[in-house]
């Protein structure tokens, strides 16, 4: 390379290829993101202090705009006792997550497209949702799966637990399986449950 072309050269490499953005509204609310597409649009939740507590809230920020998403109305006259998380955003920018009503004791599950709630029935908490709006969770010890509205639960052959945490646009989901020697990471493709290698001692995870 002639001088000049190295120079540019190392100068780009020392150039850093991303940002740091800071995803809260104001200064006083506490947040955590949970969920990010190739869009660059992240979700999660708010903590917004009142009067007798927080409000945990499901958001949904991109191009410097923060919305937070529509929840039900608590079963109860405290607000505080409805907590409600985004954890999972597809390309589409379809929206996954769930609500926990505390008066009622029970776990609600939504997708939220474009701001519009669409509750769900679905065994457990969701975790992720890819492009075809296929979403995986955990339900208890086992995971689950969604294709056109039916669902699939499924273990890991030989362990104790399992929690699917990721699924691409071709259906294969990625997730964690527990036993009582440690953890591990696994990989579903079609019915196939395949354990993913890891160094003997160590342990993984797959997101």
């Amino acid at each position: 390379l002639a001088a000049g072309t190295a120079t540019e050269a190392v100068a780009q490499l020392a150039t850093p290829a991303w940002t740091v953005e800071v995803v809260r509204p104001a200064a006083d609310l506490q947040t955590e993101v949970y969920g990010l597409n190739n869009l660059g649009q992240v979700v999660g939740f708010t903590s917004i202090p009142t009067t007798d507590g927080r409000l945990l809230r499901p958001f949904i920020y991109g191009n410097g705009a923060f919305t937070l998403l529509s929840v039900l109305v608590p079963s109860g006259p405290d607000p505080e006792e409805l907590r409600a998380i985004a954890v999972g955003i597809n390309d589409a920018g379809t929206v996954v997550g769930w609500s926990d009503d505390r008066y009622s004791g029970s776990f609600l599950y939504h997708t939220w497209t474009n701001g519009v709630r669409t509750d769900l029935q679905l065994p457990g908490l969701p975790v992720g949702i890819n492009s075809s709006g296929q979403i995986v969770g955990v339900d208890g010890l086992l995971s689950f799966v969604t294709l056109n509205g039916v669902v699939t639960s499924f273990g890991v052959p030989g362990e104790t637990r399992s929690v699917a945490t990721a699924i691409n646009d071709s259906g294969t989901v990625v997730g964690n399986y527990y036993d009582n020697y440690g953890s591990g990471a696994f990989l579903r493709a079609g019915s196939s449950v395949t354990l993913l290698s890891q160094p003997a001692g160590s342990y993984a995870k797959a997101n």
